[in-house]
């Protein structure tokens, strides 16, 4: 997985309060066994399993995102911030966080979101 994420030290104080905010791993491991289904049954058919699997040649052939989704990528591309190869990685982590919130296709929100993650911005 592609993703540039800065994180800043957390202080004792910051960190207790967080832990009445955190979900339980059972929970988390349930949403994530559920978008690796989705996956699954999205690419039945295909010889792939995973988002990380499909060649980018096939992800933009086959799997785009929802119209007009890509517009931040084209203007990240447009200012020189990514490549075609970076725009493969962001439109697979797309992918990735659509799965995870239980989106049929990934929206601008979900571009949005993996394309900070991608350069290391906060959303």
């Amino acid at each position: 997985m592609d993703v540039k994420v800065e994180l800043l030290p957390v202080g004792r104080a910051e960190l207790l309060s967080d832990r009445q905010l955190a979900e339980p791993s059972a929970v988390v491991a349930a949403r994530v066994a559920e978008a690796r289904q989705r996956a699954v049954r999205r690419l039945s058919g295909t010889r792939w399993r995973l988002n990380a699997q499909i060649p980018g040649a096939e992800l933009r052939r086959s799997f785009r995102p929802a119209p007009g989704a890509l517009t931040p990528v084209e203007r990240a591309m447009d200012l020189g911030e990514i490549s075609a190869r970076g725009v493969d990685r962001i439109v697979r982590m797309s992918w990735t966080l659509a799965d995870l919130a239980g989106v049929d296709t990934p929206g601008q929100d979900e571009v949005a979101y993996a394309l900070g993650l991608w350069l290391g911005v906060g959303q």
